[in-house]
């Protein structure tokens, strides 16, 4: 097979030495594209290594859904205890508003990052310190 064939598969930013070390699955499409079109037809692959090939593309197709899969899951669980949260009071570190104490007002998501509004100042959900629940407000 031709190695010039399969560097130029790969994007010019993936092949120096501050390349990542970690490959994509778009790499490996190519790569396998790109071995299957540059074969040697008188050595033609294998047909056990071509199946081999594919169920490898197959399990990585799979990976990817089921990271996804559970990526969608896990924001979803943090949202759910977030709104749990909402009519709570809280002391929770604030960041550069320092610490924050007050009743949780709302949940802002931002990507993947899930924040409560306390007092108006947004506090991360991990930044939680106490929390607790006023009975004499009912």
């Amino acid at each position: 097979m031709n190695v010039t064939a399969l560097t130029s598969v790969v994007p010019a930013d993936r092949t120096g030495p501050s390349a990542s070390t970690k490959m994509t699955r778009e790499d490996f499409m190519r790569i396998l594209l790109a071995e299957i079109n540059h074969q040697d037809p008188m050595k033609p692959v294998d047909n056990q290594e071509f199946l081999n090939q594919l169920s490898q593309l197959h399990m990585l197709e799979a990976t990817t859904l089921l990271t996804d899969s559970l990526k969608g899951l896990i924001a979803l669980e943090r949202l759910s205890a977030a709104g749990r949260l909402i009519g709570m009071h809280v002391r929770a570190d604030g960041g550069k508003e320092g610490t924050v104490e007050g009743v949780v007002e709302r949940v802002v998501i931002d990507g993947d990052k899930v924040s409560l509004s306390v007092g108006g100042t947004l506090v991360p959900l991990s930044g939680i310190q106490e929390l607790w629940r006023d009975e004499t407000a009912a």
